[in-house]
């Protein structure tokens, strides 16, 4: 029973072993950042939105940057970069939302980039940003 049970446990840990799978460095990376400016209105945020490829600190690139700012809560803001034809070629859509907790914001957004008119990335999902006022 004893060998029984070696031999079981040997077998998974040999199976599990040929199953692990490499580690693959993401193609592109996403930040999102928030500031203020100096001139700016009271409950005014200026939210940033970068796209960049390489590894971070070692040979990354910023492929794509989308800036706007957002003065109203549970409003959603968007802007676009456009081509020559006017087609976007960008598209950020922000939204922030107030939370229980005056250091915090919520943040919905979207990142989309377009390639020959068709989308080529998209980024988004909703995280928690410092309130800065």
């Amino acid at each position: 029973m004893k060998n029984r049970f070696l031999l079981l446990l040997l077998l998974v840990v040999c199976t599990s072993q040929g199953f692990a799978l490499k580690s693959v460095r993401a193609k592109w990376n996403h930040e999102l950042s928030v500031t203020i400016l100096k001139e700016r209105k009271e409950g005014e945020h200026l939210v940033i939105s970068a796209i960049s490829s390489g590894t971070p600190a070692v040979d990354a690139v910023q492929k794509y940057r989308l800036d706007i700012m957002v003065n109203q809560w549970g409003k959603p803001f968007s802007t676009a970069k456009h081509d020559q034809r006017n087609e976007p070629i960008e598209i950020l859509k922000v939204t922030l939302w107030e939370t229980e907790n005056p250091k915090e914001m919520k943040c919905d957004f979207t990142h989309e980039v377009y390639e020959n008119g068709k989308e080529f990335l998209r980024f988004s999902g909703t995280t928690i940003l410092p309130r800065l006022n």
